[in-house]
């Protein structure tokens, strides 16, 4: 059964979705057979930033909906041959429940090392999937005070009711973003959350960036460690934190 691993905000703009690509990408790499679920319905990107977006014909409405099979609405990755995704709809029916959708997702499970849920920013659907889905929800923040403030909130929420772990990862760091934020240091914006840090990754263009031209070799082989280092702590290995010059 594949470990399922949510991905989640408190508020748009954290990165959490590159973070799901990202982290996809490096678990499939190791071997691993991974599957991205783009659940944030109306405004998916991990197509995009796996590089897939002119291959989606179907998403996870039409395997409800029964208009198409599982296997052809999966996306096998063009360069990693054991990553695949699936995307989600623009709209989806009125048919559509969420209790559909996570039995749909727990079928699948069977056939992944890894499920990697891309969750829509906030309280709601990402609530209800992490509670009842999630082998291990990754909470995503930046150094903001408000993001901060919202990322306590929607980690106070899942942890209601339920023993499912979470942990915390801070994005896009640096020394500008924390003087700008009047946040102290990691250790404040740690105990502001409440839970665990799992990995710390630093402002960089390369993250975000789709075209080679703009991507700095040093800087892509740091990131892709991070990201590995990251993979290796959820599968319950320890690797100490790795933190570039910022």
């Amino acid at each position: 059964m594949a470990k399922i691993i949510s991905v989640v905000s408190g508020k748009g703009g954290t990165g959490k979705s590159t973070l799901s690509a990202a982290l996809s990408k490096s678990l499939a790499s190791s071997n691993r057979k991974v599957l991205a679920i783009d659940l944030d319905i109306g405004l998916r990107s991990l197509d995009i930033l796996l590089s897939l977006e002119n291959k989606v014909v179907f998403d996870f409405g039409d395997i409800l909906d029964g208009k198409c099979s599982i296997e052809a609405a999966m996306i096998p990755h063009d360069s990693i041959e054991t990553l695949f995704l699936l995307s989600s709809p623009n709209v989806v029916s009125k048919s559509f429940s969420i209790q559909g959708l996570i039995s749909l997702i727990k079928s699948l499970s069977k056939s992944f090392d890894f499920i990697i849920l891309d969750m829509p920013a906030g309280l709601g659907i990402s609530i209800i999937m992490a509670r009842e889905l999630a082998d291990l929800n990754l909470v995503v923040t930046v150094p903001d005070a408000i993001t901060l403030r919202d990322t306590r909130k929607i980690s106070d929420a899942i942890s209601t009711n339920t023993s499912r772990p979470s942990r915390l990862i801070i994005n896009r760091v640096s020394k500008s973003a924390l003087l700008s934020s009047g946040i102290k240091d990691l250790d404040e914006m740690i105990d502001s959350v409440g839970i665990p840090l799992l990995g710390v990754i630093p402002e960089d263009e390369w993250i975000n960036s789709t075209i080679p031209q703009k991507r700095s070799t040093k800087n892509s082989i740091t990131i892709a460690k991070i990201f590995d280092a990251i993979g290796e702590r959820i599968n319950g290995h320890y690797v100490p934190l790795i933190f570039r010059q910022i």
